[in-house]
C-alpha cells in the first residue's frame, strides 16, 4: 500500500506494485513508477510532448529522488 501526500492531504493512494528485472526493482503506484535502489526511489516526473504528464506540477524538475532516511 502507498500514500503521497501533499503536505496533510492524500493526492494518491492504492496498491504498490513490484517488478524485477537484469537486477533492477521497478515500482509501480498508480499512475506513477519508478526505479528502487540504494534506499532511493527515483522517478520521471514529466514527459514529453509525444508523452505528456506531470506528477508533482509545483515541481519544475524532471526527475525526483525520494531517499529513506533514517
Amino acid at each position: 500500500m502507498f500514500l503521497i501526500f501533499d503536505k496533510n492531504k492524500i493526492i494518491a493512494k492504492g496498491k504498490l506494485k513490484k517488478q524485477k528485472s537484469d537486477n533492477v526493482l521497478y515500482l509501480s503506484f498508480g499512475k506513477m513508477g519508478g526505479l528502487y535502489g540504494e534506499n532511493k526511489i527515483q522517478i520521471q516526473n514529466y514527459g514529453n510532448s509525444m508523452n505528456e504528464y506531470e506528477h508533482f506540477t509545483q515541481c519544475d524538475e524532471k526527475y525526483l529522488s525520494f531517499i529513506k532516511s533514517e
